[in-house]
């Protein structure tokens, strides 16, 4: 696989994260609706689920966010592989920004 191809690859797996995290929100905003439901009708039991449902929500929302912030990084790391292949370092005199140029 060549590197747009798995670039490619990596941004659909973004998209579907991206989507998946729109579903939960749905999911997640009906769930405290009926937790807050819950409040009303025993308090005990409702602020358990208003905790509960907070806290998958926000887990959820980290988890996900971290997987698209890793494919982000997993594609900026092939274009930083790219353009070191396009513009290798120099073999020899450390590093390309402190050698010194002669005039053409």
């Amino acid at each position: 696989m060549d590197v747009e191809q798995r670039k490619a690859v990596l941004q659909g797996y973004i998209d579907k994260t991206r989507r998946l995290q729109r579903k939960y929100a749905i999911l997640m905003s009906a769930l405290g609706a009926v937790a807050i439901g819950l409040m009303f009708w025993n308090s005990t039991i409702g602020s358990l689920a208003v905790v509960f449902v907070g806290a998958v929500a926000g887990i959820g929302f980290w988890v996900t966010a971290a997987h698209i912030l890793e494919h982000r990084g997993k594609i900026a790391e092939l274009d930083r592989l790219e353009r070191m292949r396009k513009n290798p370092p120099p073999a020899k005199g450390g590093h390309r920004r402190w050698q010194v140029r002669e005039p053409d």
